[in-house]
């Protein structure tokens, strides 16, 4: 179970970054791994499904994961079966998303309805708790954020007179 401190740790190896006298800070680091997994979520969401409880009868079903349409992929029934996106004038059964919640054409069945959808990978605001993200993938996410410290690092370089070095850090980064 990898934690924030190990990314941590990886990428301060990674850079080649002693830890006696570091370059970066930790709180910098954060800043890279917290742009790796953008970078990273952009490519590869995280797959959440949010079950949502209908007393039956309602028009709106409220949603605290998604917070865009495009992020839902499925909306299940509670009887099982899949309904679609609405489509605006058709009379189908449908839905579609406003202000955190599900918008239904026709009224809700009673039950559990299960929303599809994609998300975000979250960098932990502590050094305890454990990542979520597939461990084979740990090392894109370091790799992603070396590659944003050598780029910061070369714009610092390169405000400061355009040194060779500057350039060299952009070709490895």
């Amino acid at each position: 179970m990898t934690t924030r401190a190990d990314l941590r740790a990886k990428l301060r190896i990674r850079l080649d970054d002693p830890t006696p006298a570091p370059l970066w800070s930790d709180a910098m680091l954060h800043d890279f791994l917290l742009e790796a997994f953008h970078r990273y979520s952009a490519r590869f969401p995280l797959q959440q499904t949010e079950p949502v409880t209908a007393a039956g009868g309602e028009r709106l079903l409220p949603l605290t994961g998604p917070t865009v349409e495009r992020d839902i992929v499925r909306v299940w029934q509670p009887d099982g079966s899949l309904l679609l996106p609405s489509v605006d004038g058709d009379r189908a059964a449908g839905w579609s998303f406003w202000n955190g919640a599900l918008v239904l054409s026709t009224v809700a069945q009673a039950g559990i309805w299960s929303i599809d959808y994609l998300a975000m990978y979250r960098l932990p605001a502590d050094d305890v708790t454990t990542v979520a993200l597939p461990e084979a993938d740990e090392e894109i996410v370091v790799l992603h954020a070396a590659s944003a410290a050598l780029l910061r690092r070369s714009v610092e370089v390169g405000k400061r007179g355009m040194e060779s070095s500057s350039l060299a850090l952009v070709r490895v980064a």
